[in-house]
């Protein structure tokens, strides 16, 4: 395997450049970073039985930063990088009640107490937060 600790990202996902005296900082221990995306967010959904149908609702919105059918735009988009539950158990429709989604983009998650993304009981939380390279 090639040795990639060297490389550093020299510009942000909007085109920036990122100093040269950043990107150290940003592989430090501790730092409020991560080098994955712009932003990664990770989001539990939570809802009684929830079923793949639904699973795939809330996907497609989160994918299209749509909030509902309707669509009011008040949500930023992100791409789903991965899907699994809290416990790495597989998801099984109309049983599994929570599952969690690895997020990445640039803009802001918009979570939902109720009703999530359209889908009735559904609601979604942030359970961690990793900001892009800082610049």
């Amino acid at each position: 395997m090639a040795d990639l600790s060297s490389v550093r990202q020299t510009t942000d996902n909007s085109g920036n450049a990122i100093a040269a005296a950043y990107a150290s900082a940003n592989l430090t221990a501790g730092n409020d970073t991560q080098g994955l995306a712009g932003r990664t967010v990770i989001v539990n959904i939570a809802k009684t039985n929830i079923t793949a149908a639904e699973l795939s609702t809330i996907v497609t919105y989160i994918q299209a930063g749509k909030r509902t059918s309707g669509d009011d735009t008040t949500s930023d988009a992100f791409v789903v990088a991965g899907i699994t539950t809290p416990t790495g158990a597989a998801f099984e429709s109309g049983v599994t009640d929570n599952v969690v989604l690895a997020l990445q983009g640039t803009g802001t998650f918009t979570t939902d107490a109720s009703n999530a993304y359209g889908v009735s009981g559904a609601a979604t939380t942030i359970l961690a937060d990793f900001l892009g390279l800082q610049s």
